[in-house]
């Protein structure tokens, strides 16, 4: 509970915070907003309950959202340049995220049943029942 309690603390700090420095120096705000707080106040507390790999491969799986969320920034701002209405740039940058998140999704699955075909043909597979 304190976990959650602390994220929703930083999380919403930021998001504040940006809200504010929109009015006097929107060039910040955006930088602010994309500042990882949560990815860093989820890493900490990945390492206190799992320690060392599972940081690694939170890491790992964290870089692909980074890359969807630049994709997102993107598609966004593609949209509002082009003037369209709020609701479809919000919209349309979900949209490139989710389609993403779905490629990613299937890449990733594609690449762990490739693996779990290479140890089950080398025999490395722990079959403990």
């Amino acid at each position: 509970m304190l976990q959650l309690f602390v994220r929703f603390m930083i999380g919403g700090s930021v998001v504040a915070i940006a809200s504010v420095l929109s009015r006097y120096a929107p060039y910040l705000s955006g930088m602010l907003s994309g500042f990882p707080a949560v990815f860093f106040v989820s890493l900490i507390f990945i390492y206190l309950s799992a320690r060392q790999k599972a940081v690694i491969s939170y890491a790992s799986t964290a870089f692909w959202g980074m890359i969807g969320s630049v994709l997102t920034v993107a598609a966004t701002g593609i949209g509002a340049m082009a003037g369209w209405a709020w609701p479809l740039v919000i919209g349309f940058g979900l949209v490139i995220y989710f389609v993403f998140v779905a490629v990613a999704l299937i890449f990733t699955s594609f690449r762990q049943k490739a693996e779990l075909n290479a140890e089950f043909a080398t025999g490395d597979v722990n079959t403990a029942s």
